[in-house]
């Protein structure tokens, strides 16, 4: 049986890498791989691409501060921290090895592919790519690349540019999971064969998302609206939100609140709240994604006016021909009613040509 070590951001702590994690996993399990998923604990773990240290009198004197105040978040977070490390045990097969620049040229060879993707591993404003998410420790031919993200629509922040560049010209195949980001690398490397792929959450079925579902402690007999902001929005939107949940008798679970039990939620709690929602509201990639998965009304927030990682929610509406009124736009449209037909004919179209292109990767 084939080896395949995937290669991803390891974040335990993050609802939408864990999850893509866990799809790109089962993708390949399906198709008869053994697969394992290498951690590795630095966006940048070599010298070309760490990001600069920010230094000044300001960040000495307010050290203390901060160690206090993480010391606080770490206390409060140990209860949720359980819950992704359940998650990890109970669906992620995670390699023995811990992959970072000094021992992956070993690592190499216990592998016979190795799969970057998919989450924002190309993203520019975290540090620059690093070589461990270019792959470059592996020859071209044992290169899978599964829609991994740029997270932005503009490359002029990546300061390890040339080497990126470098790198990438080697792949035999390219694609991300955003029209914008398969834009910028077929500009940036002189060519037109990196195409738009799904992000891998979105090629596993419903029904294997609900099972999972299935097994979450919270149990909710009444009707609420779910928010998920990972930017917080102003008082306005706050005021409408509670004066159409308490005219509606709804409860309001914002899953970011931590005065809120649900604050304390992993994985398989975050895709319980989304699929047993009356509406959810959320800024978030992998909340709209499944919101989409679940079938559920929802509405999508932009990080403020100039939010660059926006593109990547925009490009996927537009892929699968979402109307824009998904789109927040001064006032929340309760009343949305989402047309799952049509989407869902998109979605089965678009799944074929990212699973068709993912698999003729692998001599």
């Amino acid at each position: 049986m084939k080896k395949i070590g995937i290669v991803s951001i390891y974040d335990l702590s993050n609802f939408g890498n864990r999850l893509q994690n866990y799809a790109v996993q089962e993708f390949f399990i399906d198709k008869g791989y053994h697969t394992e998923t290498l951690k590795n604990y630095n966006f940048s773990n070599n010298p070309v691409s760490s990001s600069k240290k920010r230094k000044g009198l300001k960040r000495i004197i307010t050290y203390p501060i901060r160690k206090i105040t993480r010391e606080i978040n770490h206390i409060q977070n140990i209860p949720r921290k359980n819950l992704f490390l359940k998650f990890e045990n109970d669906y992620i097969n995670t390699s023995s090895y811990t992959i970072n620049y000094d021992n992956s040229l070993d690592i190499n060879p216990k592998f016979d592919y190795f799969v970057i993707g998919s989450d924002q591993v190309w993203n520019p404003n975290f540090g620059g790519i690093s070589n461990i998410f270019l792959l470059s420790f592996c020859p071209p031919t044992k290169r899978i690349c599964f829609s991994p993200s740029l997270g932005t629509s503009d490359l002029s922040d990546l300061h390890n540019l040339q080497a990126a560049k470098a790198e990438l010209m080697q792949y035999n195949y390219l694609c991300t999971r955003e029209k914008s980001g398969s834009e910028l690398l077929n500009k940036l490397l002189n060519t037109d064969k990196v195409i738009t792929t799904l992000d891998p959450t979105l090629l596993i079925s419903s029904t294997r998302w609900a099972k999972i579902s299935q097994t979450s402690k919270i149990h909710l007999s009444k009707n609420y609206i779910l928010t998920y902001f990972l930017k917080q929005n102003d008082s306005k939107i706050g005021k409408e939100i509670k004066n159409y949940a308490k005219k509606n008798n709804l409860l309001i679970i914002n899953l970011l609140d931590k005065k809120s039990k649900f604050y304390n939620s992993g994985p398989v709690e975050f895709l319980y709240l989304i699929e047993h929602s009356t509406i959810f509201l959320t800024d978030s990639f992998h909340g709209v994604i499944f919101s989409i998965i679940f079938k559920k009304n929802f509405q999508v927030f932009r990080r403020g006016k100039e939010d660059k990682m926006y593109s990547r929610i925009r490009d996927l509406l537009e892929l699968l021909k979402i109307p824009s009124n998904v789109e927040y736009s001064n006032i929340i449209n309760w009343n949305i009613k989402m047309d799952y037909l049509k989407i869902n004919k998109n979605l089965e179209v678009e799944k074929i040509v990212t699973s068709n292109y993912i698999l003729k990767q692998i001599k």
